[in-house]
């Protein structure tokens, strides 16, 4: 089955001497003593400080860096460079490559390596034939180019071409892994996760958070070739919880809260990505015993007794990196509720829980929920609001370090 911090900062030198206590710092790597931490308040303070002085935002998707026109034309749903008439996740037969062969063209040698792990992915866990062909072949081919963005066509589009070949860029930032492999996988005839025709059955769209601009980007496709494959949200091929928001709320909510974390990796294609490819190349041997989907999350799940809910990993420090979420189910005709006895997480950086936060949705699962950090929720009592008296706690750490002790709340259904 495939599925799916150092904090390194540069120009130290440039820091504050009163940042540069080496009792917290090691001067070339900044990383911080987690004791240390926790018994020096004054530190955390002057750490706050700085990054209020430094502060970068988190980095975008390629989806929502990548340009909107290319010298081809337009790119639609952000990298797909694709015909207006073609609306499905997997595209027909007519656009598939002929007799499974996949010839690909590198122009771009500095991302050689990174192209050549791609395809042997792809290869690897697939029927599908992949040749390297010269500049003068008259075979259709994807021409891998360094152009801006990270952008493909969708499916065999060079056999209809005069040049007989087709582009697929991977500039500057496209080279990981998952990136590289979702864009072959365009190329081989993958939409995207979530244009599929039965995706409101599995995530909600909250419009209202969607930039009008790019609202056009999650349209949904009226098709039911899916071939079988389940609904993936952890497809390599599915946008993230943000992508294209006009206010920093979510774009996209999955029906399951317990599975947000879930949806927008780019680690690499997942069980159902392969499957899917083996059903639309019509590959001879498929894997006949599928792993359980979707596996059981690290941290958070339903809750649907009263008790206590807390950061992963309380009373120790909560990991960096953490994505957990609760899914508070209280019997019919009581609600949820929550009152948090500790609450200590990083605190704002210029106004806003950006880098980590506690988002409380007390609509329940269609709620885009409010976000909170600091010490905002200390000794405070939120109760469901929601239909069905349900609510959902979503916990995000920051990726690279950490600032606070963790939460803990009681849960009471009232």
């Amino acid at each position: 089955m495939w599925l799916f911090g150092i904090f390194l900062l540069c120009g130290v030198s440039a820091m504050p001497n009163r940042y540069r206590d080496d009792s917290i710092f090691n001067v070339t790597k900044l990383q911080l003593d987690r004791s240390a931490l926790r018994e020096e308040e004054i530190k955390r303070a002057n750490l706050q400080e700085y990054f209020e002085l430094f502060d970068e935002p988190e980095p975008l998707d390629f989806h929502e860096t990548n340009p909107v026109l290319t010298p081809y034309g337009r790119l639609e749903e952000g990298d797909l460079l694709r015909s207006a008439e073609e609306d499905r996740k997997g595209v027909t037969s007519g656009e598939l490559w002929t007799d499974r062969r996949y010839n690909y063209e590198i122009t771009n040698d500095a991302s050689r390596a990174a192209i050549e792990a791609g395809i042997k992915f792809w290869r690897d866990h697939s029927c599908v034939q992949f040749q390297e062909v010269s500049s003068g072949s008259s075979e259709p081919r994807v021409l891998f180019v360094a152009e801006s963005g990270c952008w493909s066509m969708l499916g065999c589009t060079a056999k209809h071409a005069s040049s007989r070949t087709q582009k697929l860029s991977l500039g500057s930032g496209c080279t990981g892994f998952g990136t590289v492999t979702h864009e072959i996988g365009h190329s081989l005839g993958f939409y995207h996760e979530q244009s599929r025709s039965d995706r409101d059955e599995h995530v909600t769209i909250m419009w209202d958070n969607v930039k009008e601009a790019y609202k056009h980007n999650f349209k949904k496709v009226d098709t039911t070739q899916n071939h079988g494959v389940p609904y993936d949200l952890g497809s390599v091929m599915h946008y993230g919880s943000t992508y294209f928001s006009s206010n920093g709320g979510p774009t996209i909510l999955t029906r399951n809260p317990t599975l947000q974390g879930l949806i927008g990796q780019r680690n690499k294609p997942s069980f159902r990505d392969v499957a899917l490819m083996n059903r639309l190349y019509r590959c001879e041997e498929l894997c006949s015993s599928p792993p359980p989907y979707y596996p059981a999350p690290s941290c958070g799940g339903e809750i649907s007794s009263e008790g206590t809910v807390s950061s992963p990993g309380w009373p120790a420090l909560y990991p960096t990196g953490a994505d957990c979420s609760w899914w508070v189910r209280p019997p019919t005709g009581r609600r949820a509720r929550v009152t948090f006895t500790t609450f200590s997480i990083m605190q704002q950086v210029n106004g806003s829980c950006k880098y980590e936060y506690l988002s409380v949705r007390l609509g329940g699962v269609l709620d885009g929920g409010e976000m909170y950090c600091s010490k905002q929720l200390t000794g405070k009592q939120l109760t469901s609001t929601s239909p069905d008296g349900d609510l959902v706690l979503r916990f995000k750490s920051y990726k690279k370090y950490f600032m606070g002790s963790g939460f803990v709340a009681t849960v009471q259904f009232v």
